[in-house]
């Protein structure tokens, strides 16, 4: 494949593309749902606290509902968002392990992270509908509705988040996903037949050891942090038995009716404003100037502009959506990209099909081959935490196959004048015929660079006739990262004055 631009273009090899999988319309139907209802919940919220705000000043009132609907906005939000979340595979996870594992092991730690967002997501949704059962003949003192309405989101976004995962192993893990469930199902089984036996060996403080434990292995192993505190909380409890699995669900619709969470939207689009408007870069680039030639440059401009922008916003939501997106651009700039043959997500501006050019569309390349081309959000659905490479203005395509070329040819171009067989003998032989290894090396890479630049990852080379060979112009194949076919020159004619 090959990326085209105006300016430098980039020649990949090796491609090995996956057939791109579109989703089921269902699917489809319920991810527009989700969204649409966490869009209605947060323009909702936004415009109500306005709404109050205003008639606080203008008519010394309240509006003494807000706090019933904005509690069901911001449950909503929680639960249905996290799902959503989870489908655009937003949530925070820790790589530092899985980076440095072999391809089958990060696969099989991927399948395994979705198992547990599985397991996790069943195991809540269960428990919070004993829940609403115990909570439903309590009512709202305005709206006079059940008060189990409120925490309703609950079940449906781990609902949601259960068919994300089961999808996700399905279509991303295969048979892969068959022996983890499996495996987990298997030490999730002998635990509990067992744990009469091997709860006490870990002393009194056998339930935080437990948790702890399964706290490290899982958040090394990929699992979203959020799914990680679930799980290591409920396997406090069931080590415990101080109190029903209940708490869990309790604890998080009751986390969310806080009324100062109101807030949060609203920092987080002032921090959106000041992006936007160009305001975060300007002082980004101010700070860069100050501090930016000491060691660590990027994370100590971070660390200064929070400072900064903390005192113009005093919050840290805000913090994190004024200057986040701008440090995270810029740390995906050229030189600070992942070395070559790691794990990366090309994202090109159109990306050249059978059918024609997309837009939209994403390549995930692995060890230097390309694993899978589609629709971007489905790519990077497939391929969490993978390093995105913005390309815009650029054309990602198949790469062309030159099949007639002479990489040892590249010093005499400027010699040419159109002329037929006398260019033989008037200039290719005798050029060539003087060439030593680094020359015939020197001229094969300029013209590999050459031919990568015109988008051909592939030249057929009708051999160079240096009496020093061949190995040069190997040498600069390789360096150039070109693929090459060589082969020896045949010359019956028996002379070397070309005739």
């Amino acid at each position: 494949m090959v990326a085209l631009s105006d300016a430098s273009p980039v020649a990949l090899s090796d491609t090995g593309t996956e057939v791109p999988r579109r989703e089921s319309t269902p699917l489809r139907y319920i991810d527009f749902a989700a969204e649409a209802l966490v869009v209605a919940a947060l323009l909702g919220e936004l415009v109500l606290v306005l709404a109050n705000v205003a008639a606080r000043v203008f008519f010394a009132s309240s509006f003494l509902w807000m706090d019933e609907v904005a509690r069901l906005a911001l449950s909503i939000l929680a639960f249905i968002g996290g799902a959503v979340a989870y489908r655009r595979r937003d949530h925070a996870f820790v790589r530092v392990v899985l980076s440095r594992l072999p391809p089958n092991g990060e696969r099989a730690c991927l399948a395994l992270a979705e198992v547990v967002v599985l397991f996790v997501a069943v195991m809540t949704g269960y428990v919070s509908f004993e829940f609403l059962g115990s909570s439903w003949g309590e009512y709202t003192p305005i709206f006079q509705m059940p008060a189990a309405l409120i925490a309703l989101p609950l079940p449906v976004g781990m609902a949601l988040l259960a068919l994300y995962a089961a999808i996700g192993l399905r279509r991303d893990h295969g048979m892969m996903a068959l022996w983890m469930g499996a495996a987990f199902a298997v030490v999730v089984t002998i635990a509990a037949f067992t744990r009469d036996v091997w709860l006490p060996w870990l002393g009194d403080d056998a339930a935080i050891i437990a948790a702890l434990g399964l706290f490290f292995v899982a958040i090394l192993a990929g699992v979203p942090v959020g799914f990680v505190l679930l799980l290591s909380t409920a396997t406090y409890l069931w080590g415990t038995g101080t109190a029903s699995l209940v708490v869990l669900p309790q604890t998080m619709v009751n986390g969310t009716g806080s009324f100062i969470l109101l807030a949060v939207p609203f920092f987080i689009l002032a921090g959106l404003v000041m992006e936007r408007g160009g305001i975060s870069i300007r002082l980004v680039r101010f700070i860069h100037a100050l501090v930016g030639h000491m060691q660590g440059g990027l994370l100590q401009v971070t660390v200064a502009s929070m400072y900064l922008v903390s005192g113009l916003s005093g919050s840290k939501p805000a913090d994190v959506a004024a200057v986040g997106t701008v440090m995270r651009d810029e740390l995906r700039e050229p030189h600070l990209r992942p070395a070559d043959g790691g794990p990366l997500l090309l994202a090109p501006e159109w990306l050249m099909r059978p059918d024609g050019a997309q837009r939209g569309w994403a390549a995930a390349v692995q060890g230097g081959r390309f694993t899978h081309v589609g629709p971007r959000d489905e790519v990077q659905a497939a391929h969490p935490g993978r390093t995105v490479v913005e390309l815009p203005q650029h054309v990602l395509m198949p790469g062309l196959v030159d099949t007639h070329t002479h990489l040892t040819q590249a010093f005499g171009k400027s010699l040419a004048f159109g002329e037929p067989s006398e260019i033989f003998k008037r200039i290719w032989v005798p050029m060539e015929g003087v060439l030593d290894t680094h020359a015939a090396y020197l001229s094969a890479k300029l013209a590999a660079w050459e031919s990568l630049r015109g988008g051909f990852t592939t030249v057929v080379d009708a051999d160079t006739r240096s009496e020093e060979g061949l190995a040069g112009v190997a040498q600069a194949a390789r360096d150039t990262g070109i693929r090459c076919v060589l082969g020896l020159i045949c010359n019956d004619a028996g002379n070397t004055e070309g005739e």
